[in-house]
């Protein structure tokens, strides 16, 4: 898997606490740039560890085959599971 650096220039975002989970979607805008429409979505700290273990069970299974597949088909379903954990604060 590639990885990327993100740059975020904008004083409205919240910088996420190290070691917290952080997801969000960005759209291409072009020549390599993408953008995104509303904050990224990040847990408190504490939460990241239950968030990464029942992220970690639900997609097992993808894991071997790439992570296209993986944020294509269970992407949804991991989203839900990280506003669970966001929305019960643990």
């Amino acid at each position: 898997m590639d990885t990327k650096p993100v740059l975020v220039y904008h004083n409205a975002f919240t910088q996420p606490e190290k070691n917290a989970i952080l997801t969000g979607m960005i759209l291409p805008f072009g020549d390599g740039v993408y953008t995104t429409t509303t904050d990224f979505l990040h847990s408190p700290l504490k939460a990241s560890k239950p968030t990464a273990i029942d992220i970690k069970k639900s997609s097992q299974q993808y894991i071997s085959s790439g992570y296209d597949p993986l944020f294509i088909e269970k992407y949804p379903e991991l989203l839900t599971l990280f506003l669970k954990h966001l929305k019960n604060g643990r």
